[in-house]
């Protein structure tokens, strides 16, 4: 049975993306900071993890583990995409990012994939750092330095 990680799965999406993933007969852990309670009891593994924290004590649980694929809602900015590219590395295959409408910067009737190109972006580092201007840097640093597939 494939392995699968969600970082971050007890609310909004999260939760969807853990029960399409029960419902196709996948093994899921869930790792969060622990805040909220981690529905699904019983059909999902749960790990304790700041995962913007390199340091934190839940990435060894997380390493401990060989992952067929991570699913990660809480990817919020480039030191957030650093942390994943160091703690995953070589072994992990694919790795699906949950990205924001808000990388798309502007106001427009629409937006079409070629509105952002992470691997042409350009990270200025005296930008203030907003939500849409951390996912623009997070998409930039995973599409660019990561030695597992991306998606977003």
């Amino acid at each position: 049975m494939k392995q699968i990680l969600v970082l971050g799965g007890t609310n909004f999406f999260g939760k969807k993306t853990v029960q399409l993933l029960l419902d196709k007969g996948y093994d899921v852990t869930v790792a969060t900071r622990g805040n909220n309670p981690v529905p699904f009891e019983g059909q999902v593994q749960h790990i304790v993890l700041d995962a913007s924290d390199a340091a934190h004590a839940g990435w060894q649980a997380v390493q401990a583990q060989q992952w067929d694929a991570v699913f990660d809602n809480i990817c919020y900015n480039a030191e957030d995409a650093r942390i994943r590219i160091e703690k995953f590395g070589q072994q992990l295959k694919h790795y699906y990012f949950t990205s924001s409408l808000a990388t798309y910067a502007g106001n427009k009737d629409g937006y079409v994939e070629a509105d952002f190109d992470p691997l042409t972006y350009d990270i200025d580092p005296n930008k203030t750092v907003d939500y849409g201007e951390g996912k623009r840097q997070a998409e930039q640093v995973l599409f660019t330095q990561a030695p597992f597939q991306v998606v977003s």
